[in-house]
C-alpha cells in the first residue's frame, strides 16, 4: 500500500498552506462537534417556552453549521456522507438527552 497522492486523494506536503488548512478546519470541525455537545447538555438552559420553535432552530442552526464544516474539513468526503454523519450524530445527541433527564 503506497502513500503517495493519487488523483482520488491528494495529500498535501506538510507545511503548506493546503495542509494548514485541512488541519485546522478539521480541528474546527471536531471543536465544533465538542462544544456543541458540551453546550447543549452541560448548562440546562431553557431557550424558550419547552418544546416549542427557539430551541429546534437553533439545533438545525447547529447541525446545519456542523455538516458544512465536516464537508470542507474532508471528515467527510462527500455530501451525502456528511448528512449520515450528521445524522448518525443526532441520534446520539438524542440518547444523551434521555440518558442525562431525569424519569
Amino acid at each position: 500500500m503506497s502513500l503517495a497522492p493519487t488523483p482520488s486523494s491528494p495529500i498535501a506536503p506538510q507545511g503548506t498552506p493546503a495542509w494548514w488548512y485541512v488541519r485546522w478546519s478539521r480541528m474546527a470541525a471536531v471543536s465544533a462537534t465538542l462544544f456543541f455537545l458540551a453546550g447543549t447538555h452541560y448548562p440546562k438552559l431553557t431557550i424558550g417556552v419547552p418544546g416549542d420553535g427557539p430551541d429546534k432552530l437553533l439545533h438545525l442552526t447547529a447541525f446545519v453549521v456542523l455538516t458544512v464544516l465536516f464537508r470542507i474539513s474532508g471528515l467527510a468526503s462527500t455530501i451525502p456522507r456528511a448528512i449520515g454523519l450528521m445524522t448518525l450524530l443526532a441520534l446520539f445527541d438524542l440518547s444523551l438527552i434521555h440518558i442525562s433527564e431525569p424519569t
